[in-house]
């Protein structure tokens, strides 16, 4: 959480001076202008999302500062991803073992993703229907 904070302060306060200079180093400039067309519909959703899958979360938290999204929205949807994410990892280790702990950290990445789609196809069916 601290390393989201860091990156919320550096987009909020510091992106001419530092920010613009590591979207530049890591050719973010069209992600982050991206990202921020996604804040302004969906900021919450956008962060938990990034926080629990696999996208690089510094964009996002770079992002929230700089596209001015509440620090306590990017606080609390960062803390319910994060945490929700290590939390799965844990509990499925726990309870099946350390041969499904291997399994699960090798497909991760597919597991995040087929989450992802299932919360989107949800989100349009509630939009559809209300």
């Amino acid at each position: 959480m601290l390393g989201a904070l860091l990156g919320y302060a550096i987009g909020w306060g510091f992106y001419e001076t530092v920010g613009h200079r590591i979207a530049d180093v890591y050719n973010l400039n069209e992600a982050i202008k991206f990202i921020g067309s996604k804040f302004e519909r969906h900021a919450f959703l956008t962060v938990l999302t990034a926080a629990f899958t696999i996208i690089p979360f510094k964009v996002f938290t770079i992002s929230a500062g700089l596209f001015k999204v509440s620090v306590w929205q990017t606080v609390f949807a960062s803390v319910l991803g994060r945490g929700l994410r290590f939390f799965a990892i844990a509990w499925l280790a726990h309870r099946y073992g350390e041969r499904l702990n291997k399994m699960i950290l090798r497909y991760f990445n597919v597991v995040s993703a087929a989450f992802i789609g299932i919360l989107i196809l949800a989100f349009a069916v509630y939009k559809l229907a209300f």
